[in-house]
Order: C-alpha cells, then sequence, then structure tokens
C-alpha cells in the first residue's frame, strides 16, 4: 500500500487505473507479471492489488476520493508518509478505528469450525479464491470416496 500512497503524495487527483501502469512501472513488471491472473481468471493480480490498496486507503482516511474515479492523498496520509514507514499493511492500519469499522461492515458473523488465519499479504479476493479451492479440494475428496465406498451391485442399478 505504500507505494500507492507514495504516488499520491503530490497531492495531485488521480485514477487508479493510471497509478496501476506507473506502479508496474515503478516495480519494473514483466509484461508477464503484468498479466498475471488471479485463480478466477478474472482480473490481474496487479489490478486487484491496487485496487485493494486503493480501497483500505481510502477506508482508514489516508486517501479520499475527491469525485467518482477520482482520489488525492490527505493529510493524515502525509503525517504517515512523514514517519517514513517501511511499509503499509493492514497491521499497521490497524491504529486507526477506521480500519476496524470498516472489517466490521464488511464481515458477516461465521459459523465456520475451521477458521484459516489470513495471510497479511493477500487480498481479500485472493483469500476467498484460496478458500473456494480448498472447498472445491475437500468436496471432490469427498465425493470419489463416497464412489469408492459403493458397492459394485449400486453400480450395476
Amino acid at each position: 500500500m505504500l507505494p500507492l500512497l507514495v504516488l499520491a503524495s503530490d497531492g495531485g487527483e488521480h485514477r487508479v487505473r493510471d497509478c496501476i501502469e506507473k506502479l508496474a512501472d515503478g516495480f519494473n513488471l514483466s509484461p508477464a507479471d503484468r498479466r498475471e491472473l488471479l485463480p478466477s481468471g478474472k482480473m490481474t493480480r496487479l489490478v486487484n492489488r491496487v485496487h485493494w490498496a486503493k480501497m483500505y486507503l481510502t477506508q482508514t482516511k489516508l486517501l479520499e476520493s475527491v469525485k467518482r474515479g477520482l482520489f488525492k492523498i490527505t493529510d493524515r496520509g502525509r503525517n504517515i508518509l512523514k514517519e517514513n514507514p517501511s511499509h503499509i499493511d493492514r497491521n499497521m492500519l490497524a491504529r486507526f478505528p477506521e480500519l476496524s469499522e470498516f472489517e466490521s461492515r464488511t464481515k458477516e458473523p461465521t459459523t465456520a469450525v475451521n477458521i484459516i488465519e489470513p495471510s497479511s499479504s493477500d487480498t481479500p479476493q485472493e483469500r476467498l479464491e484460496s478458500l473456494f479451492a480448498e472447498l472445491q479440494a475437500a468436496l471432490a475428496a469427498q465425493v470419489l470416496q463416497q464412489v469408492r465406498d459403493c458397492s459394485p451391485e449400486f453400480f450395476e442399478q
């Protein structure tokens, strides 16, 4: 998230799509890296990461939406940059009450028995896709086991 905040530190208004290209150039990403898709195959990892970074920075008021599609840095964002952080992640943003408010609005109570602690580098989209893939694999294994447990007579019928 830090590179996006630094990019916005010029005080101007920015579009996410313009920032995506500037960040990709700044990181010297290869064409293959720029085209790398999420497991869903619907969005590139780069686009996904930049959009989530903007979302978190906006929710914690380090960036503000000026109008549709445009954002700029806030005084809070400038103050964070003055601290010269090595990186910005969810743990760092946890000091702002807006983050817990945002996360409580977007989370519903879960009844899942096995809760997996997400990696701080994964976006919510990547976590969902990873959990979905795990569920698919578990379901496939369960169906396969049920088929193996069936008698030969079952298949004849």
